[in-house]
């Protein structure tokens, strides 16, 4: 593409890995001692706008971290620690993320097509009574994951308003107690899929 003449100026373009000011290996281990210390120490991980396609992530611990806008694609984060990380507007696009713990992440207009979440557990996070109590919900809102891989997939009490899951294979994952609004299930493969206590107003494609 020519982008010679195009007004970038707010645009969120992501930038390469040269770019960054630390290595992923450094962001990742600052990260860590971060959530050990309870954000005394170390330092939050923030990767967001970041150009990652490709590259191997799994089994890093990368919880509430900042990965939006962060383009993901044919990433393998498989069997790692997400939990309540911010991923909206995240491109995963054929990433692995099987039996990766994805409890409370928001990934808001994401693109997940072609990508793999086979046994990922996307369950809700039980807040402490100390800190307000109550669930921090996964919010899938308005993402697109078509031709996705939920097999047995622990996706319950979910925000999945408006998620286009044309395609997806959904086979044995629980969605029970999730928001299914105006969500897409056409060609989509739900045998053995717990749909029990789902709000499905405005849904497609479901039997």
């Amino acid at each position: 593409m020519d982008f010679t003449k195009v007004d970038l100026s707010e645009a969120n373009v992501a930038k390469s890995i040269d770019k960054l000011d630390k290595s992923i290996q450094q962001i990742v281990r600052d990260h860590i001692i971060w959530i050990g210390s309870n954000g005394a120490e170390g330092e939050q991980a923030d990767l967001s706008v970041t150009n990652l396609a490709g590259h191997d992530l799994s089994k890093v611990n990368l919880s509430a971290a900042n990965l939006s806008y962060a383009v993901l694609s044919a990433a393998d984060l498989s069997r790692s620690e997400m939990i309540m990380t911010d991923m909206s507007y995240v491109d995963l696009r054929d990433a692995n993320l099987d039996r990766a713990v994805l409890r409370g992440v928001k990934l808001a207009r994401a693109t997940l097509d072609g990508a793999s979440f086979v046994g990922a557990d996307l369950g809700a996070v039980v807040v402490a009574s100390r800190a307000g109590g109550g669930e921090w919900r996964t919010s899938m809102d308005h993402a697109s994951a078509r031709r996705t891989r939920f097999n047995g997939a622990n996706m319950k009490n979910g925000d999945y308003v408006g998620v286009d899951f044309t395609g997806a294979d959904l086979r044995d994952a629980d969605l029970s107690g999730s928001l299914l609004q105006d969500t897409d299930f056409s060609n989509a493969d739900l045998r053995g899929a717990n749909l029990n206590n789902t709000d499905q107003r405005g849904s497609t494609g479901l039997r």
